[in-house]
């Protein structure tokens, strides 16, 4: 079953190209909208016209998450599973997200030190090579498309609405940015939730990308083999 990745608030997809490699699954790549709203009732509207029609399981990294109650209200053919990395329906950290909104980026990111504090908050526990692929694609981004992006977390709010499709929820242990707690709030949504905490930082499909496949693929052989037992027994 292939699998569509709904990248972070960088929105390119481009992280996740360690994952990729260690995944055996057929990976679908959907960047965000850069034009038009970024609210993620908006960016769902435009991203749904892209969705798989035949069967595929939802990734959505951090950001995104915001993006599946409305994906799979309106999609033609809903996934057949969902899965939500370091990811929030609501605002994680308000007060963070309204101090980082207002900084003036492009000049921070070139002050001594910068790279520690980008590193702390959202890759601690990585390799170099790994925190460098996040660094470079920070420092070539649009950062008015950032904030406006940041914007729509600090409006977002969980949907009223719920959904029975199978969901995974991959929770970073050492995230720094999307508390442990949140995690608790997904089941006002997605009432079949399982919830995995795995070692590293907010980034996580790009600081453990192996753990991260082989979670999503057992998930998704679970699925499969409950199908077939229900089959089986019908």
């Amino acid at each position: 079953m292939k699998i569509v990745l709904l990248p972070g608030m960088d929105g390119t997809g481009l992280l996740f190209k360690d994952f990729i490699r260690a995944s055996p699954l057929d990976c679908l790549v959907l960047s965000l909208p850069e034009s038009g709203e970024q609210s993620h009732k908006a960016l769902s509207e435009i991203m749904v016209n892209n969705l798989p029609t035949d069967a595929y399981a939802l990734v959505a990294e951090s950001f995104s998450g915001g993006l599946v109650p409305y994906l799979i209200q309106s999609a033609k053919v809903k996934p057949q599973a969902i899965i939500l990395v370091a990811s929030f329906l609501h605002s994680p950290r308000p007060l963070l997200a309204k101090c980082v909104y207002y900084l003036p980026w492009k000049i921070l990111l070139k002050i001594p030190g910068a790279k520690w504090i980008v590193k702390y908050w959202c890759m601690n526990q990585s390799s170099a090579n790994q925190f460098q692929q996040l660094w470079t694609l920070l420092c070539e981004m649009d950062m008015n498309l950032m904030k406006r992006r940041l914007f729509a977390i600090r409006e977002l709010d969980i949907p009223e609405y719920k959904t029975d499709i199978p969901t995974l929820c991959l929770m970073a242990a050492q995230d720094k940015l999307v508390p442990y707690c949140l995690s608790n709030d997904l089941v006002r949504c997605f009432s079949r939730l399982k919830i995995l905490s795995i070692t590293g930082p907010h980034f996580l499909m790009q600081a453990n990308p192996d753990e991260c496949a082989t979670e999503i693929v057992t998930f998704m052989k679970e699925l499969e083999e409950s199908r077939y037992s229900v089959c089986q027994s019908d």
